[in-house]
């Protein structure tokens, strides 16, 4: 059996599953909203949150601190979704949560 009859390489069988199964899409929406939380959020912030995922719209941030969890639910997160929602073409962000945890 040839290398054409029987096997490839693991990159193509790997992007052959992701676009079969829309990860590809989805790769590409959680990277840009990284990039979308940053500029939103600033480089303050930002060294202090990480963005978990992106699902049905809504983006779950992980932040390092009590204290910055609540500030950023209670009096930014209507700013930070309707900068997010100007900044990103390639998903829709609905809604924020955030989430106490380990960056």
């Amino acid at each position: 059996m040839s290398r054409e009859q029987g096997t490839r390489e693991l990159g193509s069988v790997l992007d052959g599953l992701m676009k079969g199964r829309g990860l590809a899409h989805q790769h590409r929406q959680i990277g840009d909203a990284r990039q979308a939380w940053v500029r939103a959020a600033g480089d303050d912030i930002a060294s202090h949150t990480r963005v978990r995922s992106l699902m049905d719209g809504v983006l779950w941030v992980d932040v390092d601190s009590a204290p910055l969890c609540h500030r950023l639910a209670a009096f930014e997160k209507d700013g930070l979704i309707t900068t997010l929602k100007d900044a990103l073409s390639t998903a829709h962000v609905t809604d924020i949560r955030f989430r106490l945890g380990a960056l």
